[in-house]
């Protein structure tokens, strides 16, 4: 059985990256991904994006996709 644990961690000036992870025995045979993060500020959600889309964002709220379900499905109410 494996075993995932994400583990965020800062590199250090000289590009070294520490690990503290207690959870793995000492001994135990490891492997170790590294993937830079994007800054948070140039993230965008899917809400932010589908505006960009063609079609765009259909529904305004909750309200409307349950109102077009129910016209969809012929339900009066």
């Amino acid at each position: 059985m494996s075993a995932f644990h994400m583990i965020t961690t800062t590199v250090q000036r000289d590009g070294r990256i520490e690990i503290h992870a207690p959870e793995f025995a000492e001994g135990q045979l490891v492997e170790v991904f590294v993937c830079a993060v994007q800054d948070q500020q140039t993230r965008k959600s899917a809400f932010d994006l589908l505006p960009d889309y063609p079609g765009g964002v259909l529904f305004k709220s909750a309200e409307d996709v349950d109102a077009f379900v129910r016209m969809e499905r012929g339900i009066d109410g």
